[in-house]
């Protein structure tokens, strides 16, 4: 079983996409799991909706203001995010990325007995957003998607890296690192705060909904 976890802000043209690529294709044990990093647009509207009708959809919030916070720690939130998921494998994904169905199935064969620690995805970038123009000198782009969170953390600020715990990131370790056959699909976007930076977070604090399990807050 695996858990798939996306970190997300501001992302209503977005996350219903990336929601649906996920989803459909899990089975019994498995979660999609999104900490939302305060949200200002309707992107709360869309992940309540999931929330009401989906038993496999866990939502996290942010319990500060995104400016107030800085956001320059990117891997911290990652690092939270990875830390609210139920199984030790998590798919990370982000809010304008998709994976292919046979994906899942893969992945619930590989896990079971590999010695692989992480798994690179082949990642096709699409850009000028619906039009899906592939950036030509960008294939294949590997990213690690698929990693076992027992053995890592997230370093870094915006684009944090996999780092095995108290060693070497990754990138230097290729021995402990597979690849899926299967790419990610990255819909990038060209906008004024695509490179905003992301912010440090204190020592965290869980609180459960009450009335909803799957719902919970972080605090700073």
């Amino acid at each position: 079983m695996f858990s798939v976890c996306a970190v997300v802000r501001d992302e209503e043209d977005w996350v219903k996409g990336m929601i649906e690529s996920i989803l459909p294709n899990l089975k019994e044990g498995e979660e999609l799991v999104v900490f939302d990093g305060g949200s200002k647009d309707k992107t709360i509207d869309i992940l309540n909706s999931y929330l009401k009708t989906s038993p496999k959809f866990r939502l996290v919030h942010l319990k500060q203001d995104w400016e107030k916070r800085q956001w320059k720690d990117e891997a911290a939130y990652r690092n939270a995010s990875w830390n609210h998921c139920e199984n030790d494998w998590v798919l990370s994904i982000d809010a304008d990325e998709a994976y292919d169905s046979p994906v899942f199935d893969l992945i619930r064969q590989i896990i079971p007995t590999t010695e692989k620690k992480a798994f690179y995805f082949p990642t096709i970038n699409y850009f000028k957003s619906t039009k899906k123009i592939i950036n030509p000198f960008s294939f294949p782009d590997h990213h690690i998607r698929l990693a076992n969170r027992k053995f890592f953390k997230w370093v870094g600020g915006i684009h944090a890296s996999l780092w095995l715990q108290g060693a070497l990131p990754i990138t230097e370790q290729h021995h402990l690192a597979g690849t899926i056959p299967y790419p990610l699909h990255h819909y990038a976007r060209v906008r004024e705060d695509a490179m905003r930076p992301y912010g440090e977070i204190p020592k965290d604090t869980v609180e459960w909904d009450k009335e909803n399990p799957r719902e919970e807050e972080f605090n700073g």
